[in-house]
C-alpha cells in the first residue's frame, strides 16, 4: 500500500497554479450573471467598478476599436490615465494602473521605440511585468485578469479589498485514493470576494 499517492506534488502545485489563474481572471472579470462557471461566482472589479457610475473616465483621445490599442498609442493612453487621477491620489505611493498582459506588450513597444532609456533600465521590468512612467513614481502593473478586455484601471492598492475564509480554508484542499471507486480524487473549497471602498478615486479606460 502507498504512503503517499505517487505525482502527488506535481498534480498539486499544476492544481493550485491553474485555481490561482482562474480566480485572478474572476477577481476581474466575474461576473454572477456570465455562463462561465469559472466567473460567475462573485463580480469582480470591473463590474463592480463600473455599476458604481463613480469612476473617473480616462481620456480615450480619438482612440476607437477602429484604431485599437498599438504601440504608438499606448503610452499616450497611459499618460492620460495618468493625468485623470483625482488630485487627493496623486502622489500617493500605492497608486498603479493595471492592464493586460497584451497591453502592456504594447506599452514595452512603446517604451522602447519612444527611446525612454535615460530613465534608468529598473523602469521596465518584463519579467515582473512592471513599466513606470517616465518622469513620476506610477507603476504600470500587467494582470492575466485584464488580458483581452481592452480595460485599464488606476487606482490605489490600499482600496482594493479581498475577502476570504482564512482559518481552516487549508482543511478543503485534499487529494485522496477512493478505493471504492479506484480513484485518485481532488477537492477544494473557498470563499473568496472583492470589491474597492472609494471607487471615485478610481481612472478606468475603456476603448471606445
Amino acid at each position: 500500500i502507498y504512503e503517499s499517492i505517487p505525482f502527488e506534488k506535481q498534480y498539486t502545485d499544476l492544481k493550485a497554479g491553474t485555481i490561482a489563474e482562474q480566480i485572478e481572471t474572476a477577481l476581474w472579470q466575474g461576473n454572477t450573471a456570465s455562463a462561465d462557471v469559472n466567473l460567475n461566482k462573485w463580480d469582480g472589479l470591473i463590474k463592480l467598478i463600473d455599476n458604481s457610475g463613480a469612476a473617473v473616465a480616462g481620456n480615450t483621445s480619438g482612440i476607437t476599436a477602429g484604431t485599437g490599442i498599438t504601440s504608438a498609442n499606448a503610452l499616450t493612453i497611459v499618460k492620460n490615465i495618468k493625468n485623470a487621477i483625482p488630485a487627493r491620489v496623486k502622489g500617493k505611493k500605492d497608486v498603479r494602473i493595471f492592464c493586460g498582459w497584451d497591453v502592456f506588450d504594447k506599452l514595452v513597444d512603446g517604451f522602447v521605440s519612444a527611446n525612454y532609456f535615460n530613465y534608468g533600465a529598473s523602469q521596465l521590468s518584463y519579467e515582473n511585468g512592471e513599466f513606470v512612467i517616465p518622469g513620476t513614481a506610477y507603476k504600470v502593473t500587467a494582470v492575466h485578469g485584464l488580458d483581452g478586455t481592452n480595460r485599464l484601471f488606476a487606482l490605489r492598492e490600499s482600496n482594493l479589498y479581498m475577502g476570504c475564509d482564512i482559518l481552516g480554508e487549508e482543511d478543503k484542499w485534499e487529494i485522496f485514493y477512493a478505493r471504492e471507486s479506484m480513484e485518485i480524487r481532488f477537492v477544494s473549497e473557498f470563499k473568496v470576494g472583492i470589491n474597492t471602498a472609494f471607487p471615485n478615486e478610481i481612472v478606468q479606460w475603456t476603448l471606445a
